[in-house]
């Protein structure tokens, strides 16, 4: 009850504080008022009474309440909520208001049976998207008959939305809220989550948020192509992503939200299997940062940080790789060691 409720609170801040500052502005509106008519139909009689005795043509008496009334209803009725506004963009629950917009992800197809209980989840990287990031992945497992039965989830999710990006801590809360939690807890047994440089950190932090405060996970492997779990040059990832590196503070080396997801992942005793593949020539994600505290760790030799989840076709080693790793440990009839 009380985790409801405050995921309720953290969720509607925004309208929260809209309620609010319109609540308050009509509580003064309303206690203004009356005194205020009051007032007005004082000075009229008054005004009248004076102006009938005197026959005397003078101005018609302003009525400075009428100015006040003005004022209050303006500041009270406007501003209030439109301070409300301000406060909910500016603040961490930004992201709150514009992913309540936002479509959560969709099957790549329709389920071929509606008791499957295996799916595979695709996170695609920052400046990415799930048509063109993983395009040929998505194909190939589409036409692959070993996954006929498995439920693909291509996630499409923001990185740039209403006038200021979603850091990664808030695609992960949005994604284990709004996608994790009603669509793949509820359904399914198993879940492989597949992702591309920082579609992989993201992946991560969301078994973190599923497996905190709960016995089991459904989650039972994490595939990581290129992602900087220690960080990467920021000035490098922000060239060859076409951003401001200010936006990418949270894959310094030395950031926070690195070093509170390593904590969280090293304290955690039953973890899902793990294959992170690098490259040498990646040019962006070293080594040592594309594999800490991964299980199991393979390289992709010729491939750029870009190039790394885009197969031609079944025989590309960036098919056969990732997706026969997941066959080999889905199938019951295949008793495959850890890291084969």
């Amino acid at each position: 009850m009380l985790e409801s409720t405050f995921d309720f609170v953290v969720r509607n801040q925004t309208l929260i504080w809209l309620i609010a500052g319109i609540a308050i502005s009509v509580a003064l509106f309303l206690f203004v008022l009356p005194r205020t008519l009051g007032r007005m139909l004082i000075s009229i009689a008054l005004s009248n009474a004076v102006m009938v005795a005197s026959l005397q043509n003078r101005p018609s008496p302003r009525f400075p309440n009428l100015i006040v009334l003005a004022i209050v209803f303006i500041l009270g009725v406007v501003s209030l909520p439109a301070a409300a506004g301000i406060y909910a963009w500016i603040s961490d629950a930004q992201y709150i208001s514009n992913t309540a917009l936002l479509d959560p992800p969709v099957l790549a197809r329709p389920p071929v049976r509606p008791d499957a209980k295996e799916a595979i989840v695709l996170f695609h990287g920052w400046t990415g998207d799930s048509a063109h990031s993983f395009s040929s992945l998505k194909d190939l497992m589409l036409a692959d008959p070993a996954l006929s039965k498995v439920d693909i989830w291509p996630v499409d999710y923001p990185t740039y939305i209403s006038r200021r990006h979603l850091n990664l801590s808030e695609l992960s809360f949005w994604l284990y809220t709004d996608f994790v939690v009603p669509k793949l807890l509820p359904k399914y047994e198993k879940v492989y989550l597949v992702g591309h440089s920082l579609g992989g950190v993201v992946a991560r932090d969301i078994f973190m948020k599923n497996i905190l405060g709960r016995k089991d996970s459904p989650i039972v492997m994490l595939i990581s192509l290129g992602s900087p779990f220690a960080g990467a040059p920021l000035a490098t990832m922000a060239g060859a992503m076409g951003v401001r590196a200010s936006y990418l503070a949270e894959v310094a080396p030395d950031s926070e939200y690195l070093r509170v997801l390593d904590s969280n992942w090293t304290a955690v005793g039953e973890k899902p299997l793990t294959l992170c593949l690098w490259s040498p020539v990646d040019g962006i994600v070293s080594h040592h940062s594309a594999t800490r505290l991964c299980e199991c760790e393979k390289p992709f030799p010729q491939w750029t940080h870009t190039e790394l989840q885009k197969p031609a076709n079944f025989d590309d080693l960036r098919y056969r790789t990732p997706i026969g790793f997941v066959l080999r440990h889905m199938s019951p009839t295949q008793q495959a060691a850890r890291c084969d």
